[in-house]
């Protein structure tokens, strides 16, 4: 389980690196290479929707898939196959989420609007749910254990 954790944390704070890569990329063509769209033309506007749209997409589902793919893999019975698909699934939670965020970044800096840079900000917020912790790591592998309900013993 610590070694699943390592490489999740890994990936984790890869993506939150490339974020601030990300956000150097853009600056860098805004500023130094002078590549800046008007936010209000046509090209800027499309632009600034399809980052939009996928970010409000991305996060809602990306985390509903996931949760949906650890439903279905809690019902298989190897242990060694439900870590390799965990780890698989999370990198893909993890990486749809994130280029929401690295692609509201730079476009940010490409349009400076402030409505991309909420919505990168929603994708950040979004990739703190993808922080891997080894008691969330349990819950979501592990088939909770059925109760026994206790038998109705009325006597009439």
């Amino acid at each position: 389980m610590k070694k699943i954790l390592q490489r999740l944390n890994i990936a984790y704070y890869t993506a939150l690196f490339g974020s601030v890569i990300f956000a150097l990329i853009g600056y860098w063509l805004a500023k130094k290479a002078g590549i800046h769209y008007d936010a209000l033309t046509q090209p800027g506007i499309t632009i600034s929707y399809v980052t939009i749209l996928y970010i409000i997409l991305s996060i809602p589902g990306a985390l509903a898939w996931f949760h949906q793919q650890t439903k279905k893999m809690k019902q298989q019975p190897n242990t060694y196959e439900k870590l390799q698909k965990y780890i698989r699934i999370s990198y893909i939670r993890l990486l749809l989420i994130a280029i929401g965020l690295w692609g509201g970044i730079v476009v940010f800096y490409l349009l400076d609007s402030t409505s991309v840079l909420w919505c990168a900000a929603m994708a950040a917020i979004a990739i703190v749910f993808c922080k891997p912790a080894e008691q969330k790591i349990q819950d979501e592998i592990e088939q909770p254990e059925q109760s026994e309900q206790p038998e109705n013993n009325t006597t009439a």
